[in-house]
């Protein structure tokens, strides 16, 4: 019985040890389905890594997720590619590590609205994630085909889990945004998707993985390890 116990007390002695030399990596994140990736491999892979220990920290707004870049809160992000390179040319210590994803956003109209096409939307009020977003650049680009721009529309930036709230309300007329949150307006027949982004300009970049460039010299090893 002894022999037993004392064998318990090593393998936890030992997996303590396991656990406490891998070194903690705070990811943020959006609940969007594009940040999807980050989820499964956590719940699939973290147990299973040697180095590195994956601590995903969802946010709501993309500007908070980038505040907390700034002050150190989390070491690296799942982000929109425009703010993650409005934040290096402000000086912020990140370096791009990967590709999150492509495509997986739309443009989703109010009902009733009487939007068909993108004349239809001169004058509306469109929620857009960020000033600093793939979304506008798809919005204005999807405007041009009926040779508008964002000067004819009313752009307000709403963080994406608040604009079904925002649609419901009358609050605005259309809303650029990645998934879930189209597909969610249908099913609760608030909106209906007018253009997925992927038919505006097709195979586009949207989101890429940052991560702080001092934490990346020195854990490099234990994110190679995440990214593989």
């Amino acid at each position: 019985m002894k022999k037993v116990s004392l064998l318990i007390v090593i393998i936890m002695i030992s997996q303590y040890s396991y656990a406490a030399n891998k070194v903690e990596l705070r990811v943020g994140y959006l609940p969007i389905l594009d940040h999807l990736t980050l989820l499964v491999s956590h719940a699939k892979d973290n147990d299973s890594f040697k180095q590195i220990n994956i601590t995903p920290r969802m946010f709501k707004a993309w500007r908070s997720m980038a505040g907390a870049l700034k002050a150190g809160v989390i070491d690296s992000a799942f982000i929109l590619s425009p703010l993650a390179m409005d934040l290096f040319n402000q000086g912020v210590n990140i370096k791009t590590i990967l590709l999150a994803h492509r495509d997986g956003s739309a443009i989703t109209i109010k009902n009733g609205s009487n939007i068909n096409k993108s004349n239809d939307l001169q004058g509306k009020i469109i929620a857009i994630p960020d000033r600093k977003s793939t979304h506008t650049a798809l919005l204005d680009q999807y405007l041009r085909q009926s040779d508008l721009s964002l000067q004819d529309v009313i752009t307000r930036v709403i963080a994406p889990p608040n604009m079904l709230k925002a649609m419901s309300l009358g609050k605005i007329d259309a809303f650029i945004v990645a998934e879930p949150f189209g597909t969610k307006a249908q099913s609760k027949n608030i909106g209906k998707i007018l253009v997925l982004t992927k038919d505006i300009i097709d195979n586009h970049v949207e989101c890429i993985v940052i991560v702080n460039n001092d934490f990346l010299k020195t854990h490099s090893a234990g994110i190679q390890e995440w990214v593989n």
